[in-house]
């Protein structure tokens, strides 16, 4: 079955420093998620975050369908990125990177970069186009507006968002 990617990347008027601690604790991704997908972290401690470190979480990817997500941070380079990879939740394959880049003093860029393979072989990639692809969407622009809403600016900072199937050549 196919792999997907997605890249998002955000400008933030705050400092890398600030975007990093946001980004670390765990706690801050139900913040982040819509409602409707239910997202309940579960682990005692979520930070400080480190190589090997095992988060549980509970979520609603589909309506009446709960899921255990159990991820793994699998790299970690402090306050440039770290990684995280799906062992076991809703999708076949997850790999997960965030990284904060300094633009200068006062603002910085987060880019998120995913991929990800849909589980059910064909049936997954119907359920791709019939539900995900929008379920994603909606999840990274909900995500967008919650953190200019939590770190507004009077300038407007770029956006952008591209999911993809992933071909081989």
């Amino acid at each position: 079955m196919f792999w997907y990617s997605i890249e998002s990347s955000q400008s933030l008027p705050i400092s890398s420093t600030q975007a990093w601690d946001f980004l670390c604790d765990a706690r801050n991704l139900e913040f982040m998620t819509p409602k409707k997908m239910g997202l309940k972290i579960l682990s005692e401690k979520t930070t400080p975050l480190y190589l090997g470190k095992i988060l549980y979480y509970s979520v609603r990817p589909l309506p009446f369908f709960k899921a255990l997500w159990i991820s793994e941070i699998s790299s970690y380079q402090h306050g440039v990125r770290f990684s995280d990879r799906q062992l076991q939740g809703p999708y076949a394959a997850w790999h997960h990177e965030h990284e904060v880049i300094e633009i200068d003093s006062q603002s910085c860029t987060v880019i998120d970069r995913i991929f990800f393979k849909m589980p059910f072989g064909f049936l997954g990639g119907l359920l791709f186009h019939l539900v995900v692809k929008n379920a994603l969407e909606e999840t990274f622009t909900y995500r967008h507006a919650q953190l200019e809403n939590c770190f507004p600016s009077n300038e407007r900072h770029p956006y952008s968002f591209t999911l993809k199937r992933i071909k081989a050549i």
